[in-house]
């Protein structure tokens, strides 16, 4: 037997991808503003390591 997802299961499913999208937008704009960092201290300041 089956069953289906609730309605609020669904729901809070769904602010939860929101709430992913959001974060993933938000490092994007990150590692852009660190590399931008970077190449202007290029040669000034220590490189800011952008993987591990």
């Amino acid at each position: 037997m089956r069953y289906a997802p609730t309605a609020a299961s669904v729901a809070v499913f769904g602010d939860r991808l929101k709430d992913a999208a959001a974060a993933r937008a938000a490092f994007t704009t990150l590692m852009q503003e660190v590399e931008a960092l970077n190449k202007a201290h290029s040669g000034r300041l220590p490189a800011i390591r952008t993987q591990l």
